[in-house]
């Protein structure tokens, strides 16, 4: 037999208008979510039952890990500082010449010695 457990508003998947929403028990392991859409009349379902558990930690963490990368991760270091020190040197020389070039400026206008 089915009850509703639940009720309420939510937004319609479609036209995202104001919906209602039920969450039906049709049996002691299964639910049914239904949002009906009186916009634009769409009948949205979702049945949930039970889920085999996942214990411990890394259970959790195999679902959202990516595949491992090709290449490796001492390779990747080296290429990541490499960039970095790239930057920093060219940060670096933009710095000095801005420098020189504020100092060259001081000095032409006699406030620099």
């Amino acid at each position: 037999m089915e009850s509703v457990i639940e009720r309420g508003l939510a937004r319609c998947p479609r036209c995202v208008a104001v919906a209602d929403y039920y969450f039906v028990e049709l049996s002691p392991n299964l639910l049914r979510y239904e949002v009906n859409c009186r916009t634009c009349g769409e009948a949205y379902r979702e049945e949930h039952g039970p889920v085999p558990p996942n214990f411990g930690a890394v259970a959790a963490v195999d679902e959202w890990l990516p595949e491992a990368s090709v290449v490796p991760v001492r390779e990747r270091m080296q290429a990541w500082v490499g960039s970095a020190r790239l930057r920093a040197n060219a940060a670096t020389w933009r710095s000095i010449k801005l420098t020189q070039s504020a100092l060259l400026l001081l000095q032409r206008r006699g406030r620099y010695q």
